[in-house]
């Protein structure tokens, strides 16, 4: 049986550890030191080719978020904070800003009755995303946020390619969520504002085009991952219950999406990476390990997103008998797991 593996925010810079070291991961570590090693392409855009789409981000994760998304354009809608420094402006998504369901409420509310006339739809899913609802023939060309975040922002802004302005309504929503009453709660009680939106992920929901690996079961808890179960008609687990794929047929096509380290990593919180890191060791990759050694699983095919690509690594039951791995190779250079996979 192959198994694929998504571990977004595992592999982050190890300037992140300044003051401190990484920390040791031993199960991960052993899967690295015996794996074949190749670049892949920027995050997600390995698990949509997984399931044969390299598109329209937004309206699956909407569709995963159990909203009707017809035949309609979709976008992201990040909330967002713009805080402006000297020489550029700094872009903090929402995974920095702890945005409560009533302060959403709120905020949509006051996007869909100032953008009604233009025909967009703000609507936001159960995971938290927000999204705007256009028609196809609007959708505009995005950076995803994750770029935006590398650069110079107004290099990133979106491109308009039908009758909407899609900077000016970026820049209406700015002037919008200026007074509003959320952010003069938020600023008196020295929290960052929600100052902007930022769209990315545009596309309509797409049909997919499995090939010749078709994905049987989906364990993730992400809008996205749960989107792209639903349109290939595999059945969906939470991740914490990937070892049911013990419990049954040694058939292919399993799929574990491991979401629990990016928030941490996006806000900065170095200790809560760390400890959630330590458990996914312990409780995902130790019995992946033994799973490996014992023949319940043939194959892992783990993919761990970098800054502009991903490192795609192979572990079979016949190289954990090996010592052939790429990061083998760099360990005796005295290197962490993490300088070896930037390197």
């Amino acid at each position: 049986m192959k198994f694929d593996v998504f571990l977004p925010s595992l592999l982050v810079s190890p300037h992140w550890f300044a003051d401190s070291s990484p920390p040791r991961l031993p199960a991960i570590e052993i899967l690295l030191a015996h794996g074949r090693a190749q670049v892949g392409e920027e995050w997600p855009k390995p698990l949509l080719a997984r399931f044969g789409v390299d598109g329209g981000i937004a309206a699956i994760s909407a569709y995963g978020d159990a909203i009707n998304t017809d035949e309609a354009g979709w976008v992201f809608a990040e909330p967002a904070h713009f805080q402006a420094d000297r020489d550029t402006v700094n872009l903090f998504p929402a995974s920095h800003l702890d945005i409560s369901a009533d302060e959403a409420a709120q905020l949509l509310d006051a996007l869909n009755a100032n953008f009604d006339d233009r025909g967009l739809v703000f609507s936001s899913g159960a995971a938290g995303r927000w999204y705007v609802r256009c028609d196809a023939l609007e959708l505009p060309q995005t950076t995803s946020i994750a770029a935006a975040q590398r650069g110079t922002v107004f290099e990133k802004l979106p491109q308009s390619t039908g009758k909407l302005s899609w900077r000016a309504i970026q820049n209406e929503a700015q002037m919008l969520f200026h007074s509003h009453a959320v952010n003069e709660q938020r600023e008196a009680s020295r929290r960052l504002t929600i100052n902007g939106l930022w769209f990315w992920g545009e596309g309509v929901l797409p049909t997919l085009s499995m090939g010749s690996r078709p994905v049987s079961e989906v364990f993730g808890d992400t809008p996205l991952s749960n989107g792209l179960a639903k349109l290939s008609g595999a059945t969906t687990a939470s991740a914490a219950q990937w070892d049911l794929v013990m419990d049954k047929s040694h058939a292919n096509g399993k799929l574990l999406v491991l979401d629990a380290l990016t928030a941490f990593h996006e806000r900065g919180d170095m200790e809560g990476w760390r400890k959630a890191a330590l458990a996914l060791d312990a409780q995902i990759f130790t019995p992946l390990l033994a799973s490996l050694r014992n023949g319940v699983i043939d194959e892992v095919i783990l993919t761990l997103p970098r800054t502009r690509d991903s490192l795609v690594v192979t572990i079979t039951a016949a190289s954990l008998r090996g010592v052939t791995g790429w990061w083998n190779n760099m360990s005796k250079r005295r290197r962490s797991f993490l300088e070896s996979a930037h390197a």
